[in-house]
């Protein structure tokens, strides 16, 4: 948090009945099977995370999937979290037959030498991760799309440039119905999205991320769209309803 008082923070936790010590913070991947396709969005933390993470691949066995049975992976952003789960730590391909399809702008960004050689110590180790994840990618695996195509049948890319300098949301049709994968746009629901002008930490440019959070938000309540993100509390995905100076989020039942 950049920009909101620790007073004001722990109040707004507390009027929703949450903890004010701690934050719960949940990483969730999303799976779409549309017909014989199985596309998976974002990959979590793999084995590169703590003993509460990397549970996708045993997630998708319950649901009776395999690794391999994922054709295409979109990526939102580069932010390990997003990416580490496409390799385990033998440097294996997790999802040997699938299409990797990341956001040109982003790719752009984390693998230019000359950014990453005038990058301020902290990023230093994103900069180093993305390359140890993409550098040896095969050429036919990797896809760079730009932002704003269709990525899949009935699936949009939008830019929503700022957490990251290419993070990008994804738009999905079907049956008349729309459901947006808002990755990052907000980390945490109960603060961010109540309050979207609150700068979050790990938004690269604060203001871009306050103006995409805003806008993305009117957006998805105007058409009544479901949303879901990745660090969304439990199911991860449901509607938006605007609350005072913001909007509330309400978890599908």
């Amino acid at each position: 948090m950049k920009n909101a008082p620790l007073a004001e923070v722990r109040a707004l936790l507390a009027s929703q009945n949450l903890p004010t010590d701690y934050i719960d913070v949940p990483y969730t991947p999303f799976l779409v099977v549309a017909g014989a396709r199985k596309i998976l969005i974002d990959t979590g933390l793999g084995e590169f995370g703590g003993p509460t993470t990397g549970k996708l691949l045993d997630s998708l066995r319950a649901a009776g999937m395999q690794a391999s049975d994922i054709d295409t992976v979109l990526i939102s952003h580069f932010h390990g979290d997003h990416i580490n789960g496409l390799r385990n730590k033998a440097g294996e391909w997790t999802f040997p037959k699938a299409k990797v399809m990341v956001p040109a702008a982003e790719h752009a960004f984390w693998m230019d030498d000359a950014r990453m050689a005038a990058a301020p110590a902290g990023m230093k180790g994103a900069f180093e991760n993305a390359r140890r994840t993409f550098a040896t990618m095969p050429a036919d695996t990797l896809v760079r799309f730009e932002a704003g195509n269709e990525v899949a049948p009935g699936i949009q890319s939008v830019a929503a440039y700022s957490h990251t300098p290419g993070h990008t949301l994804f738009e999905l049709k079907s049956a008349g119905q729309n459901f947006f994968y808002v990755a990052d746009l907000t980390n945490v629901p109960a603060l961010f999205a109540r309050n979207p002008d609150w700068a979050v930490t790990f938004d690269m440019d604060a203001e871009a991320a306050r103006k995409v959070r805003r806008e993305v938000f009117a957006r998805i309540t105007a058409s009544n769209a479901m949303l879901g993100g990745f660090h969304f509390p439990f199911p991860a995905f449901g509607r938006m309803a605007a609350s005072g100076n913001g909007y509330a989020f309400q978890p599908a039942a």
